[in-house]
């Protein structure tokens, strides 16, 4: 059975690199954390909300623009311009052509399944991911009516137990491109509720 890693790349989506992306970025200690809340998730604080973040959208915004604004907001100093922008420890954003195709980032504030599902219903789909070595299972579920992809917190073994207390660890904000490539390369199946899910089950 492949890794996560191995899986992920296989899928190959700029959208899940966004999601991976929160991780690799984690090892760059050199950096601080960006204090983004739920980053327009559940819309505390935000300037906008899902799939817009901090006035950056998906399919919409170029890279001239997210550039003046994270000067604007005094963000540009901890970012790094190549080809996608990595801010801080907890930010990426990946482009299409100079416009934005996806924003990926880690919450810094503590959000659950059942809060997502209170404020935009149940979820479209569902990818599930495996880890042998060791062994844990981690649940992405797409939220297709805001372009919104999350990442559950992983469990150990190979049953993942959806329930509405699962904690969100990625989030990412995509364009309608990427989520059409995510459906069909990810293998995304329908959601089936609060269950166990494990990599074979429909």
């Amino acid at each position: 059975m492949e890794t996560l890693t191995n899986i992920k790349l296989t899928v190959c989506t700029k959208l899940l690199l966004l999601v991976l992306l929160v991780l690799i970025i984690n090892a760059c200690n050199n950096m601080q954390t960006f204090d983004i809340g739920d980053g327009g998730l559940l819309s505390k604080g935000a300037l906008c909300v899902a799939p817009c973040f901090m006035d950056i959208t998906p399919g919409l915004t170029s890279r001239v623009d997210v550039i003046r604004i994270l000067k604007a907001n005094n963000y540009w100093s901890e970012c790094v311009n190549d080809i996608t922008i990595i801010c801080y420890k907890n930010l990426g954003i990946s482009f299409r052509k100079n416009t934005v195709d996806g924003v990926g980032f880690r919450p810094t504030t503590k959000i659950t399944l059942e809060q997502v599902v209170e404020k935009y219903g149940e979820p479209d789909k569902f990818v599930v991911y495996n880890n042998e070595n060791p062994e844990w299972i981690q649940l992405s579920l797409l939220f297709e009516r805001i372009q919104t992809i999350l990442d559950l917190r992983p469990q150990d073994g190979n049953i993942f137990v959806a329930e509405p207390s699962n904690k969100i660890t990625n989030i990412a904000y995509s364009d309608i491109g990427s989520i059409e490539i995510f459906i069909v390369q990810g293998r995304a199946r329908k959601w089936n509720g609060y269950r166990t899910y494990t990599d074979s089950n429909p």
